[in-house]
């Protein structure tokens, strides 16, 4: 098959969490790909309950296919699992021990939904709230399998004990926070897998985030956006206009592929 495949991370690339919006016009960047039989696939850490906020016109837009919980759970155009990487409950357990023991907060996503594990702050509740319109409730970790970990940690020598500790997980560092998947899961695995799978000629893929840069590297093409952390716009090959200014559509309309 031979075709341009495009990627796109969720939220600071199409998605506003300052407004809880995709602009119409990226919207109609998104149809206007997918009428011309482009694949399209969203790109996000986002887990499945944390998708149920999004804009109807938005997310009822026929997907290619969904690469979520940073690449541990994969869904195809009908929303059903292609593949999934998951924590066993045997590391889990050493997960759940150590932020309980250095009291730190953390979210776990499990199959049946995402859950604090141990008891959150109103800065981190109300932090998750504004980016999802919804908050995990806390629910004790209790053997699930699980897809993706984040825990919430300020003191640089804490993460570092963390990143130490862990580091044969899949990590991604941000500011106040930790995220740890399956060892060999990140966005970009996925994307390279779905481009082999299915032969696409060009691959061109759009981010803003530390979690991005990988897949920013990986593609063809990378685009970070103009409100894009360091890590992403250092990873790419373009840097677009930023999400707020229709960044994702002006770009492919520079390039006449809409």
């Amino acid at each position: 098959m031979s075709q341009k495949a495009f990627f796109f991370d969720i939220d600071g690339t199409l998605y506003q969490n300052k407004f809880h919006e995709v602009s119409k016009k990226t919207i109609w960047a998104l149809t206007r790909l997918l009428e011309q039989d482009h694949p399209v696939y969203l790109v996000s850490s986002r887990s499945v309950s944390e998708m149920e906020h999004l804009p109807e016109s938005f997310i009822n837009l026929l997907f290619t296919g969904l690469v979520l919980e940073g690449g541990a759970l994969v869904l195809d155009e009908r929303r059903l699992p292609v593949s999934e990487k998951t924590i066993q409950p045997n590391d889990m357990r050493e997960i759940d021990t150590f932020c309980k023991d250095h009291k730190l907060t953390y979210r776990y996503s499990a199959q049946n939904g995402s859950y604090f594990g141990t008891p959150s702050t109103p800065e981190i509740y109300n932090h998750m709230f504004s980016l999802y319109m919804k908050a995990p409730a806390q629910k004790e970790y209790q053997d699930e399998e699980v897809y993706n970990v984040l825990i919430w940690v300020k003191d640089q020598a804490l993460k570092q004990e963390i990143l130490e500790r862990f580091k044969d997980y899949s990590l991604v560092e941000y500011a106040e926070c930790v995220e740890l998947r399956n060892p060999d899961t990140s966005k970009e695995i996925e994307v390279e897998k779905i481009c082999r799978n299915n032969r696409y000629e060009m691959s061109v893929a759009f981010g803003d985030g530390a979690n991005d840069a990988g897949m920013l590297r990986l593609a063809d093409l990378g685009v970070a956006m103009g409100n894009a952390f360091e890590p992403a716009k250092e990873a790419a090959d373009l840097i677009c206009k930023s999400v707020f200014e229709d960044g994702v559509a002006d770009f492919l309309e520079s390039r006449h592929w809409i």
